[in-house]
């Protein structure tokens, strides 16, 4: 159809409830979305195993589609379950890192496709892999236990979201040209590949697929989803978002993630259209 357009959805927050579930309308405005010749594509700071169960329950492995994790990293042809793009962070930069958290007294943790791996048994370790549901290995080095570069780098403080910022602000010289770094949530600071963001995402896959860039719609309620809420043609704020968020966005949502935000947007933004 010529008039196709992409709904980029982040995840927690947006698309699923407080218990990490889909809710049901959101369920049903998507599958009639998709009916229509439109597609959703999931944009989320999450590893890839912590998203499939979400993609096989909307069926992006049968129907296809695309997917975008660790905050644009990586994007996903679901159908042909091949990466389309994978930006990683060279391995010397990965030991500065873990060396100015350990210094600091964060955790800080890496991935592989698989699993976390880390080199210090923190609270923010078993906090982070109980939530996401990943398994972790903790290694002495984790520059010489990976086999491929990684995709992100994430520290994690559960206290203090006071101590996170004085640890970006204080490494801010070091990461320029480096990386791009943003709060996913208040104890979550991520450190992606320096393009890897959500916003360039949208880009990606808007002239990937031959998408005018006003056909496409961003919905998230997150500092990370900040760039893609910028970049799309039309970027909408969950009710829940965080204030940044909102003064980002073309619109925000009368509903929040617990009472179908999703389903409003695509009802009044792409099937009434």
């Amino acid at each position: 159809m010529s008039n196709k357009k992409l709904l980029f959805l982040d995840l927690d927050g947006t698309l699923l409830d407080e218990e990490k579930k889909i809710p049901l309308e959101n369920k049903k405005a998507i599958e009639e979305m998709v009916e229509k010749g439109h597609d959703i594509i999931i944009s989320t700071g999450r590893h890839p195993v912590s998203a499939m169960p979400i993609l096989e329950e909307l069926n992006m492995f049968s129907r296809g589609g695309y997917a975008v994790f660790y905050n644009g990293a990586v994007i996903y042809d679901c159908k042909n379950k091949v990466k389309i793009l994978d930006m990683t962070i060279p391995f010397d930069q990965v030991r500065k890192m873990f060396d100015y958290a350990k210094e600091a007294g964060i955790h800080i943790q890496t991935y592989t496709d698989e699993k976390i791996v880390c080199e210090s048994d923190m609270p923010g370790l078993h906090f982070y892999s109980k939530r996401s549901k990943i398994g972790y290995e903790i290694v002495e080095d984790v520059t010489k236990s990976l086999t491929k570069e990684p995709n992100k780098l994430i520290l994690v403080d559960l206290d203090s979201k006071e101590n996170l910022l004085a640890f970006q602000k204080a490494h801010a010289d070091y990461e320029k040209g480096k990386f791009n770094s943003v709060f996913s949530e208040d104890f979550y600071l991520e450190y992606c590949p320096l393009k890897a963001t959500k916003g360039e995402a949208v880009l990606y896959l808007a002239d990937y697929l031959g998408i005018p860039l006003s056909d496409t719609y961003a919905v998230g309620d997150g500092e990370n989803d900040i760039s893609m809420i910028e970049k799309a043609g039309t970027g909408i704020a969950m009710r829940n978002a965080k204030r940044p968020v909102c003064f980002a966005s073309d619109y925000i949502t009368e509903n929040d993630n617990n009472h179908c935000g999703v389903a409003e947007v695509i009802r009044k933004m792409i099937l009434c259209r």
